[in-house]
């Protein structure tokens, strides 16, 4: 089976996935948006058993090409790979929206990869009205778990036709730590630590994340453990000044975007790991910080919450608004022994061996069968969605 799967641009985690999906489809990996500067990985993709193409070379690369120039070369990349089927990973890009009248052109069965939550954001009616004409133009659909399933479906799309996952990491890069760099290198910074792996954006939350580390740090005295906030982004200069304000910018560390061979050695010096987030569709990171045997501290407005963290078992859930109750599990977690610690890691092991990359190539291959079997003739709201939307691109 021919499959063209649309994906912005890839990284060490899609290269985990398409390495496993490639012996079991003829995978082409198309890049929209190459060069986009979203996520700065310098870590090249192995692509040993898929073939990767760019779209295009746009003038602004975090757009990528519009009207006319998206349309020509998707037309070119479709008549060279001549798929039997199609996935994208998303629907709200014009680059999707185009693959997609393609797809009902040709009469190319299409599948949607998605980890989209209704939680993620404020819905409003008529969005979700004309979001739901597009997605009903998939025959399938690859969620990351119960919520991203449950919002799929309440858009239109069968629950016969939704497979998982497709939120998987390469537990083993993570399971093993690399020797050199990381901050469990650093003698510096105290062996146990808290760790949040995290873009630097106002829904990521980390300045509340401040706020209960210096709260917990003011209360724990001496015996607190130190944080580490890894990553990039538009907020970087407003958060060394609330680290700065916060009275523990001593205990605080900002070591920058860290790539993806030198992640594990971080996780594997951390006493447990924290991701704030207000809204997150999944959280990747949880999964990395599963695999490396580290306990997990997730708010429970990521979508992974309820499907990877048990309360009491791999981690705890909290209220992302809760300074006071993020503090109070940062004292929890800190005082525990380090068998309790240990113990809650070989759980979120066990919990995270069912995300895997061979997880994801199995779900990606029933979901192509089923839209194979099941395609999708598309109705006339979604033709009018997707050409007013592309009109407007």
């Amino acid at each position: 089976m021919r499959l063209l799967f649309l994906v912005r641009r890839v990284g060490p985690y899609h290269d985990a996935r398409y390495e496993a999906a490639g012996p079991l489809l003829d995978l082409t990996v198309v890049e929209t948006r190459p060069v986009t500067s979203e996520y700065p990985w310098t870590t090249k993709p192995f692509s040993r058993n898929y073939r990767i193409e760019a779209l295009g070379s746009p003038a602004d690369p975090d757009v990528g090409l519009r009207g006319r120039e998206l349309s020509d070369a998707m037309a070119r990349i479709f008549a060279s790979a001549r798929p039997e089927a199609v996935a994208c990973t998303g629907w709200a890009d014009p680059e999707y929206h185009v693959a997609l009248r393609l797809c009902h052109k040709l009469g190319i069965p299409a599948i949607v990869m998605s980890d989209s939550t209704r939680e993620d954001e404020r819905r409003r009616w008529w969005k979700e009205s004309l979001k739901g004409f597009v997605v009903r133009g998939f025959s399938a659909a690859l969620s990351a778990g119960s919520r991203s399933r449950d919002y799929l479906a309440q858009l239109g799309m069968p629950p016969e036709a939704i497979f998982e996952p497709c939120d998987v990491v390469d537990n083993m890069h993570f399971a093993v730590p690399r020797v050199g760099g990381g901050m469990s290198n650093d003698a510096s910074v105290p062996r146990n630590y808290f760790l949040c792996v995290s873009r630097y954006l106002p829904k990521k939350n980390l300045f509340r994340l401040v706020e209960a580390y210096a709260s917990y740090r003011k209360a724990r005295g001496e015996d607190a453990w130190d944080l580490v906030i890894l990553g990039s982004g538009e907020l970087k200069g407003p958060l060394e000044a609330a680290i700065a304000a916060s009275g523990a910018a001593d205990h605080v560390h900002l070591p920058g975007f860290v790539q993806y061979d030198d992640l594990p050695s971080y996780y594997s010096g951390a006493g447990a790991f924290v991701l704030p987030s207000l809204s997150d569709q999944w959280g990747l990171a949880v999964n990395e910080a599963m695999a490396c045997g580290v306990p997990v501290i997730v708010s429970n407005a990521c979508g992974c919450a309820p499907d990877l963290v048990a309360d009491g078992g791999c981690g705890f859930t909290f209220d992302p608004r809760d300074t006071g109750g993020l503090a109070g599990l940062f004292a929890r977690v800190s005082g525990l022994a380090r068998e309790e610690r240990e113990k809650m890691g070989s759980i979120g092991r066990m919990r995270i061996a069912g995300y895997t990359p061979q997880r994801f190539a199995e779900g990606l291959v029933s979901a192509v069968g089923y839209a194979t079997r099941n395609r999708r003739r598309p109705a006339p709201g979604t033709r009018f969605v997707l050409s007013a939307s592309l009109s407007r691109s």
